[in-house]
């Protein structure tokens, strides 16, 4: 029997093997980011108790997401240049400093510096000059897609 359930995760595993790993990062990082900016726009709902449920939700998915990066950056594997790893590490250790500051006291200004973090990234990642893609359309936004980081 076909269901559309088992339909979409042959999509969702499609999908996931057709992205290049930095195109992959920069979804992930640009749905980390919308998830922050649509309570920065409701940022009055924040006072609820459920408000910021939700606001801590979206801080753990983006941590998880960075903490993902500072494994892969300590590898000793990792080929990036080591400038660069070191500049990185000191950016994720920025954005756990940040994201526990804002678990703390809620700060629309902190919480948009995150998401200027993971947009300037994942720009930077599409940003390649041998090739002129940009984000595919579609799931960096969606919920229980393959950008789902699950732990």
């Amino acid at each position: 029997m076909y269901s559309s359930t088992s339909a979409a995760n042959r999509y969702a595993t499609v999908q996931k093997e057709a992205l290049d790993p930095r195109s992959l990062d920069a979804m992930v990082l640009v749905k980390a980011a919308h998830r922050l900016e649509s309570l920065v726009t409701d940022w009055d709902s924040i006072d609820s108790r459920e408000g910021l449920e939700v606001l801590a939700e979206a801080l753990r998915y983006n941590q998880r997401l960075w903490t993902v990066y500072q494994t892969e950056l300590s590898s000793p594997d990792n080929s990036l240049p080591s400038d660069l790893r070191r500049n990185l590490l000191a950016l994720s250790g920025y954005v756990d400093s940040c994201t526990m500051q804002v678990l703390a006291a809620p700060d629309q200004a902190k919480v948009r510096t995150l998401i200027h973090i993971n947009r300037w990234l994942a720009e930077g990642l599409v940003a390649t000059p041998n090739a002129s893609e940009t984000l595919p359309a579609g799931g960096a936004n969606g919920e229980g897609d393959i950008l789902d980081l699950q732990f």
